[in-house]
């Protein structure tokens, strides 16, 4: 056998390395797609579950119509609030807007009312600025707080300005205060701004609406009780549910588009098992003079 692979296989293998670096490609690259196939589904679906934690906050429940940007009335917030068994309704208010600057980039600017019930410290968001100072101008329309990372990406400081592309046309916020990060901050890769509520729902175009009020329930009151409650009070088209179902409708949104990668992925092994096929035949049938004389 040693013999007939020194004289016959390794003389054939000499005469054309074309034919088994291309088997090795064919069967490498139908796996290498399958495994990255399936690392970026477990991916994408650990960042949404993360970010849906980190946008979640300390809240046990959420009211949100839709998918959560669509806007209802911030009226609601007071119908949530005199529910027993709550102790806290902060109401939010985000969307996509782009740096004017740099066009192709966006961020996620949240509208928030941390300051009203000092709630900044139950969304573990801290900031590298006086909070006092923070307080004291968050009420401008015209300020804003962005992370950390973003600021330094962007070459900008506290006191300077960003101009930020919005519903309301190009705006120019004065940065006062940044956010390290850690909690919300941490979300979105960095790329987030917080304002204050009204200020982020005029910038928004979404005047006297919220997207969202996530719920803090009392420790001594049971959250399906007061989602019971809740969803009893609140107009019809509301949805009174926990932060992690959320993070299950994200993921039914993304079966479609993980099938389709899978469905690319096993095309490209089918693929590669014909490139085998072909090649693996073609070297049997170049090889069947060979074999007839050593036979």
């Amino acid at each position: 056998m040693l013999r007939l692979l020194k004289q016959v296989s390794l003389n054939q293998l000499r005469g054309g390395w074309g034919r088994p670096l291309l088997v090795i490609g064919g069967v490498a690259t139908g796996v290498a797609l399958i495994v990255a196939i399936t690392a970026i589904n477990t991916s994408v679906l650990a960042h949404f579950a993360h970010t849906v934690d980190l946008l979640a906050g300390p809240a046990q429940l959420e009211v949100t119509l839709g998918g959560g940007e669509i806007g209802f009335p911030e009226e609601t917030v007071e119908l949530v609030r005199t529910t027993p068994g709550v102790i806290a309704a902060i109401p939010l208010v985000r969307g996509t807007v782009s740096l004017a600057d740099q066009p192709g980039r966006t961020l996620q600017l949240f509208g928030a009312d941390f300051f009203a019930e000092k709630d900044l410290n139950r969304y573990h968001i801290t900031t590298t600025t006086d909070r006092r100072k923070i307080l004291a101008s968050i009420g401008d329309p015209n300020t804003v707080l962005l992370t950390t990372r973003l600021a330094e990406d962007l070459g900008v400081s506290v006191g300077q300005r960003v101009s930020l592309s919005t519903a309301a046309g190009v705006k120019q916020l004065r940065i006062v205060g940044l956010l390290t990060d850690e909690g919300l901050a941490a979300a979105f890769g960095g790329m987030l701004a917080i304002m204050d509520l009204p200020a982020a729902e005029i910038l928004l175009g979404k005047e006297g609406k919220i997207d969202q009020i996530d719920i803090v329930v009392a420790p001594t009151s049971d959250v399906a009780t007061v989602r019971s409650r809740l969803q009893a009070v609140l107009p019809p088209g509301l949805q009174v549910d926990r932060p992690e179902h959320r993070a299950a409708y994200y993921e039914q949104v993304l079966q479609s588009f993980q099938a389709m990668l899978m469905g690319l992925s096993m095309l490209c092994l089918i693929a590669a098992i014909f490139i085998i096929y072909n090649t693996t035949s073609t070297g049997a049938a170049q090889r069947f003079p060979d074999m007839a004389r050593l036979r």
